[in-house]
């Protein structure tokens, strides 16, 4: 059997588990990936442990990807191993022996809220009333609720609770296909309470639409982070929907919150990403105790 024909069957049983149509895009990108490193003619007998590592030593070193993309890449190795392995197109489970990348914990670099708010500040000069109120909105949603992009975009009007101060995610609009409950803030309320009366669309069942009604898209938020971003000055720090999620989730623990709640919200099935962030939380704890440690100003003794 042609390694092509295997992952064939891989993405079968993965379709009908009902991921995401974006997680089955993902999967399908990264085996697009590997098969042009690979050649489309090689035996699933011949993709061995030792064919892996030269992939990993192409993507590190030829390519010269960073670790996290690498892993995302490992990762879908991985899961198609431990499938054939399970149907027995294989005799070993080589998935054991395929290892991640260590990666540094800063590869997720959090906006500032003095960026946040400069993102905010250029965006509230847009003279649009509509285009300028729905990407205020959208800005809050994706740091105060941690949504990812494609859950933003399907949110619908009856979704909202405003007096619970809820936003109901469907399942079918999930990665992990569960439903799920993400609170929002007294702020974030008021600007959708707001929205909701000035949205030129009073009949769509869809809180956010382009500015002719229709849905609003992914890529059309895409595009929007995209264009602000060539009019801020971040020092080369990515600015995008998932780098506000990833700022939401940090602050969330730096202001107090439990990891438990915060997987929930994130909508994790376990806490293994939640603790990436944990151990960020501590770093940049640990970096404003240096800088603003007592001692700094009040001790007298500057040497022992």
């Amino acid at each position: 059997m042609k390694l092509i024909e295997a992952h064939d069957k891989f993405m079968l049983v993965k379709k009908i588990e009902g991921l995401s149509t974006r997680t089955i895009g993902d999967y399908e990108k990264h085996f697009r990936y590997l098969i042009n490193f690979i050649g489309k003619e090689i035996m699933l007998e011949e993709f061995n442990v030792d064919k892996v590592r030269e992939y990993i030593s192409y993507m590190v070193y030829t390519k010269e990807l960073s670790n996290y993309t690498v892993n995302i890449r490992i990762r879908n190795i991985k899961s198609f191993f431990r499938f054939c392995y399970l149907e027995e197109l294989i005799e070993k489970d080589l998935n054991r022996r395929i290892k991640l990348l260590k990666t540094d914990i800063d590869h997720i670099q959090p906006l500032t809220p003095e960026e946040f708010n400069q993102v905010v500040a250029l965006v509230k000069k847009n003279k649009e009333r509509f285009i300028r109120d729905r990407s205020i909105l959208t800005l809050y949603l994706l740091l105060d609720c941690m949504l990812r992009i494609s859950e933003l975009v399907n949110i619908k009007v009856d979704h909202i609770n405003l007096a619970e101060g809820l936003i109901t995610l469907p399942a079918r609009n999930t990665k992990s296909r569960k439903k799920r409950m993400v609170p929002f803030s007294d702020q974030s309320g008021k600007l959708i309470k707001k929205f909701l009366k000035s949205r030129p669309y009073q009949d769509s069942e869809y809180l956010f639409t382009n500015r002719y009604g229709k849905p609003l898209t992914a890529d059309n938020v895409r595009y929007n982070f995209h264009h602000w971003s060539k009019q801020l000055d971040f020092k080369g720090k990515r600015f995008s929907p998932h780098v506000l999620r990833h700022s939401g989730a940090l602050y969330y623990l730096l202001m107090g919150g439990d990891t438990f709640t915060l997987q929930k919200i994130l909508g994790h099935s376990s806490l293994e990403v939640v603790r990436i962030y944990v151990q960020l939380a501590d770093h940049h704890v640990k970096e404003h105790h240096n800088k603003f440690s007592p001692l700094k100003n009040l001790s007298k003794d500057k040497g022992s």
